[in-house]
């Protein structure tokens, strides 16, 4: 969806269906690195929050 409409921001959770939040940041920032990325989650595992 990212590349077909080129958003400014994306808002992503780090625990997507069939994603993984911090992997699809990494995407967005490889292939459209003006694209910022907001993450947000309720749930979270302490290594990945650090990591997101």
């Amino acid at each position: 969806m990212a590349r077909a409409h080129r958003p400014d921001v994306a808002v992503l959770d780090l625990e997507m269906p069939g994603a993984d939040g911090v992997r699809v940041a990494t995407s967005l920032r490889a292939e459209l690195p003006e694209c910022r990325v907001l993450i947000v989650t309720s749930h979270g595992r302490p290594g990945h929050l650090k990591r997101a």
